[in-house]
């Protein structure tokens, strides 16, 4: 046994020695070497890096971006089965800047473009398995957008929905389930960016042919408990088509706080304000297989036909007609988890918007200038989600005073001075009530649930 100490010791005396003489060796060749030949190891290290990094340049075009595992939206997609998420990533690279564009490439959805910029705003300019808006709910963080029983409550103005401040859009095609009431088409639901304690500021700007440009910023940060963003953007278009130009502006700000008990306060304010021409007809004549039919009025712009103006502005659109929507939405939120079981939630949320139409028909000598007063909505709702094993409890109640303020005319109007009251409004109440049964470890669902809805119609003194 000593034998074998001594023998290992001297071992290790011997390897130690041949390292201190290996680690010694290069720093006296160095020493005994010329400047130049030292410099030569770096030089062909910083060569190997370069080239290194060219490679990997090269390679960046072919390799996929990492993929990221949100948690929140795999529970999204065991709650809610049939729905898309559309990822502010995934939006077309395009000039337009409102929800419409984010919908473009989505199956089973059909979007109806007049021009690229300031459209989509007609009643079936967007459907959902052939379905149009009287069969769509929008939601914005599921607050209702618009709503069905009014005088055109149901119609989606699809412009008036920007994206500056989204983070994604869900999509729910076909029947859901009793928190989204009667809806055969789906839902389209817009969610706002998640703030971090980051400070985020973005700016973008473009441009295109037809003097088309566009500018938009967003900043918002959680620097703690409070939280805040601001967003805005601004476009403006001559169009592709004939009196086809249009502008559009739009503001958002959001802010919040976390109480220590669990709870979160939030308040959102938005204001878009469009203006955009009706576009004309732009044919030598009106008769299709007529050898003027393809040829344009005006060369500047193809061969096309008009929009039809409705609600007593005139048959069709002439040069110099136009539209401007004035829109403001506004929300209080409030949510408050109990414990690790319960959670509640509370909103207050109102419209107030207006559409002003004007069309000058120079054949007949005469104008078309009135203002609809087209929103003057509220509403609240309310849920609590109870979370037991197993299963999950949802109750909720809905209630929207949906209604106009009628219209009036100016001045210019070739028409005798009115002012109109308004056209119908409705006061819904709906309640509901779901049980989300899991069975079989999970594997399986079971969403039995119940909704019902009073509707009460109310005219008005032009109903």
């Amino acid at each position: 046994m000593k034998y074998f100490i001594g023998k290992a010791s001297a071992l290790i005396f011997v390897l130690a020695a041949g390292l201190a003489v290996s680690a010694a060796w290069p720093a006296f060749g160095q020493a005994q070497a010329s400047p130049n030949q030292a410099a030569e190891p770096k030089r062909r290290d910083a060569q190997e890096t370069e080239k290194k990094k060219e490679e990997q340049e090269k390679t960046k075009l072919f390799q996929l971006n990492p993929i990221v595992i949100d948690v929140v939206e795999s529970a999204r997609d065991r709650d809610i089965p049939n729905m898309t998420v559309v990822k502010t990533e995934l939006f077309p690279m395009t000039i337009g800047i409102t929800l419409d564009t984010a919908l473009e490439r989505q199956a089973g959805m059909d979007v109806q473009r007049i021009q690229e910029v300031g459209t989509a705003v007609d009643d079936d300019s967007i459907k959902i398995r052939g379905m149009g808006a009287r069969r769509i709910k929008v939601l914005r963080n599921g607050r209702p957008l618009n709503t069905s029983g009014a005088a055109g409550g149901y119609f989606v103005d699809w412009t008036m929905i920007p994206l500056n401040s989204a983070d994604r859009v869900e999509v729910i095609k076909g029947v859901g389930d009793p928190r989204y009431g009667n809806v055969l088409g789906g839902v389209v639901n817009l969610i706002p960016r998640k703030l971090t304690s980051d400070f985020t500021t973005e700016v973008q700007a473009s441009h295109a042919s037809f003097r088309t440009s566009a500018f938009n910023l967003y900043h918002g940060a959680k620097p703690g408990a409070f939280e805040y963003s601001l967003a805005g953007g601004y476009s403006r278009s001559d169009g592709y088509l004939r009196n086809g130009a249009m502008r559009m502006g739009n503001a958002d700000v959001h802010l919040g706080y976390d109480f220590p008990f669990k709870g979160r306060l939030t308040a959102d304010v938005n204001y878009v304000d469009i203006k955009k021409n009706f576009a004309v007809a732009n044919r030598a004549s009106k008769i299709y297989g007529s050898a003027l039919y393809g040829t344009a009025i005006d060369p500047g712009y193809p061969a096309s036909d008009g929009e039809i103006m409705y609600g007593g502005m005139g048959a069709n659109a002439e040069p110099g007609s136009w539209w401007n929507k004035r829109k403001w939405t506004a929300d209080v939120n409030y949510e408050q988890a109990f414990a690790e079981s319960g959670f509640l939630t509370a909103r207050f949320w109102m419209n107030r918007g207006e559409r002003e139409s004007y069309n000058t028909r120079k054949a007949l000598n005469r104008n078309f200038h009135k203002t609809h007063f087209d929103d003057r909505s509220q509403g609240v709702s309310a849920s609590y989600r109870q979370f037991l094993a197993g299963q999950t409890l949802t109750f909720g109640l809905d209630y929207a005073h949906l209604k106009d303020d009628g219209e009036m005319n100016h001045p210019d109007d070739f028409r005798a001075p009115y002012r109109f009251g308004n056209y119908v409004s409705t006061k819904n109440l709906e309640l509901y009530a779901m049980d989300e049964v899991r069975l079989f470890d999970g594997t399986v669902m079971v969403v039995p649930g119940l909704r019902y809805l009073d509707y009460q119609g109310l005219a008005g003194p032009q109903g």
